[in-house]
């Protein structure tokens, strides 16, 4: 009786998950008020809640595809909708942050055209690498190859991180082995996934702080500061000291090491010692 039971209550919410998919996906959406749209409209908070009580992959991808139809019908609301998918994905409940990473995944591979930058995404990707859940990582792994096959000269290197996935060792040093790939082949990005992390980290709980930091210090040092202009210099030491300051002690293996790295550049330390006696100054 417990067996069909199950099989029951999982047919009564497939069938509702269809439903809501099927509403979502109509073309009056345009006539809604635009509460429906807001991150703590009626819309997110159930698709929330579905993804923190829902425990059925299958049931959880068809609750991805009624945000994916919802956000491809309501252009004019697009880039407020995938934000705010972005910034669930952050969220320390596993249950809705793993929910809205699937689907923003869900989103960019079946091509609905929203707008989003590099840098954003793709430090929520790096981000999610190391998470704790399987499927999340993975889909991490498929988001992962599917921006370096367009965008990026990583392509040999992320198609050898799906045969890794399976081992917790491993998540770790990957993240940062691949964090470092990508700042060595794409140096354009440094500046700006920096900034994508200062604006996420302080909103993170202890154990996201931790896994961002990891990747962010395998991004700044390959750092020259000779090379950065006067702005873009004040703003990444800014971002180094505090980051030194606020966090350090989590991972001060990676901070040290960091330090370390840098000062192998020439002019380097000269320019961050130079920065920090102006701030006493000031």
């Amino acid at each position: 009786r417990s067996q069909e039971f199950f099989r029951d209550r999982f047919a009564v919410e497939y069938w509702a998950i269809r439903c809501v998919v099927s509403a979502l996906s109509c073309d009056h959406t345009a006539h809604y008020d635009k509460s429906m749209f807001d991150e703590t409209g009626p819309v997110m908070l159930w698709l929330s809640d579905f993804f923190e009580r829902c425990h059925s992959e299958e049931l959880r991808l068809l609750g991805s595809k009624a945000m994916t139809r919802f956000i491809a019908r309501n252009i004019d609301h697009q880039e407020k909708l995938f934000c705010t998918c972005v910034n669930k994905s952050f969220l320390p409940s596993g249950g809705v942050a793993n929910g809205f990473f699937i689907t923003i995944v869900y989103i960019i591979t079946e091509g609905v055209d929203v707008t989003y930058t590099l840098a954003m995404l793709l430090n929520l990707t790096l981000f999610k690498l190391a998470d704790a859940s399987d499927e999340v990582r993975k889909n991490a792994i498929r988001l992962l190859r599917w921006m370096s096959a367009r965008f990026f000269r990583t392509q040999k290197e992320t198609m050898m991180l799906a045969r890794m996935a399976q081992c917790p060792e491993r998540y770790h040093k990957q993240l940062y082995e691949i964090s470092e790939l990508f700042s060595d082949k794409h140096p354009e990005l440094r500046l700006e996934l920096l900034e994508q992390v200062m604006q996420r980290v302080p909103r993170l709980d202890a154990e996201g702080q931790k896994r961002m930091i990891s990747y962010v210090t395998a991004w700044l040092s390959r750092v020259d500061f000779g090379e950065l202009e006067e702005g873009s210099l004040r703003s990444t030491l800014e971002h180094l000291v505090v980051l030194t300051h606020k966090y350090g002690n989590d991972r001060i293996d990676l901070v040290e090491r960091l330090f370390q790295l840098l000062a192998e550049k020439e002019g380097n330390v000269d320019r961050l010692i130079a920065f920090m006696l102006g701030v006493v100054e000031e």
